[in-house]
């Protein structure tokens, strides 16, 4: 899912802080996007905290 532009979506921050965002297609927008932590819902958002608290606390990283 991608939101249009203007359009309210949820993301999950480092510490599993929910953070709610408007699609203005820019950098954080897209890095979201790419890296599936863009959700159109708060519940959504809540169902995957836990794998995102995971991954920003590793110290592995992410090569594109």
């Amino acid at each position: 899912w991608k939101p249009k532009y203007n359009g309210r979506y949820y993301s999950i921050g480092p510490g599993g802080v929910l953070e709610p965002g408007c699609w203005l297609n820019d950098f954080i927008d897209v890095a979201m996007y790419r890296l599936g932590n863009c959700y159109s819902t708060v519940e959504e958002a809540e169902a995957n905290r836990d794998k995102w608290v995971e991954f920003y606390s590793s110290d592995e990283v992410l090569e594109v």
